[in-house]
């Protein structure tokens, strides 16, 4: 059995599975109501994370994947598993590359959700999870031809901005371009819209919040062999990301857009199988820890954590008590270059 590379955790606990803080039946990090689209649903992580999102009470799971009779057997077990809490589950067969038919779908996911007339046809989805993903793995840099670098970079970056654009549609227009500079008024009407969202919440309730959650890898800075062609353009979205929570910051009025970025730990997916990556190489985690956690991201405990990059192995209580560490701490948890 292969020995992972040696990481660095942020937290002294380390865990390999679901326990009770990211726990889906943990009342704490309900997700009762929400509407959540996953791609990569039908299998592996997004499976997972479907999973336990149905498990925390979504009202309705949107999944997407490319083979729709996959797709629809994972559905079905959705169903029959989570029938009792009412979960409703959506099936898009997709390939993300395709940016028509992924807005296609984003349409149709609106129009149903606003089918009854409720919400003054205001009805969104309110969590996004990218998980799928395009992985060839095994080879030296060399060997990797120009078509496969095409088709990595087609899906796990371009495939992924198709799906972001669909999910921030209505928002797209009111995002703004930040100068390179960021100038002392820009800082000062930022804490002003922060401080009109503390308020507008205390008035008139919770505010309207969309969640982007980014199943990304730790292969983003950590040069795992033979993952030259793989891990590059989880990097690129991940960075993407990090830009976009910058400008999603600016936005005002009642709407406010955080993105989280982690690494699920060492699942063995169908993807990995696929590549060519043993059962026996590590020792893999339970895919129960990234659903949980995942779960876990998109309630209001992490809020404080957008636009962070994390570790579903790292203890989340231990976490949230380093909370000041982050309000103090701009490069902690992101990727950067250490001199």
């Amino acid at each position: 059995m292969a020995t992972i590379l040696p990481i660095r955790n942020l937290t002294k606990t380390v865990h390999r599975t679901k326990y009770f803080a990211v726990d889906p039946a943990n009342p704490a990090i309900s997700a009762a109501g929400k509407t959540v689209l996953i791609t990569g649903g039908a299998t592996g992580i997004g499976y997972a994370i479907a999973r336990s999102f149905a498990a925390a009470g979504a009202g309705i799971l949107v999944l997407l994947a490319r083979r729709a009779h996959v797709l629809e057997e994972s559905a079905e077990k959705l169903r029959k598993e989570f029938e009792e809490k009412g979960t409703t589950v959506w099936t898009y067969a997709v390939d993300i590359k395709d940016k028509k038919s992924v807005a296609t779908v984003f349409t149709n996911v609106r129009a149903k959700l606003n089918s009854g007339g409720g919400d003054d046809g205001q009805s969104d989805i309110d969590i996004l999870v990218t998980s799928a993903v395009y992985l060839e793995h095994g080879l030296p840099v060399l060997a990797y031809t120009n078509e496969a670098f095409r088709e990595t970079f087609e899906t796990n970056v371009l495939g992924n901005m198709n799906v972001l654009r669909a999910f921030l549609g209505p928002e797209a227009a009111a995002v703004p371009v930040l100068g390179l500079d960021r100038p002392k008024e820009l800082e000062s009407k930022t804490q002003e819209r922060q401080e009109e969202q503390g308020a507008s919440k205390t008035s008139r309730g919770m505010m309207k919040e969309k969640i982007i959650i980014d199943v990304s890898t730790n292969a983003t800075y950590v040069p795992y062999p033979s993952t030259a062609l793989y891990a590059p353009t989880k990097y690129y979205f991940t960075y993407i990301l990090r830009h976009l929570q910058n400008e999603l910051d600016q936005l005002g009025g009642s709407l406010r857009v955080r993105v989280h970025s982690f690494h699920p730990g060492e699942i063995y997916t169908p993807a990995a199988e696929r590549a060519g990556i043993s059962r026996d190489a590590y020792e893999f985690d339970d895919e129960s820890l990234p659903g949980g956690f995942a779960v876990w991201l998109a309630s209001p405990a992490a809020e404080f954590l957008k636009g962070r990059f994390l570790f579903a192995r790292w203890d989340v209580d231990e976490i949230v008590a380093m909370r000041q560490s982050f309000e103090q701490d701009e490069e902690l948890c992101r990727i950067v270059l250490k001199v």
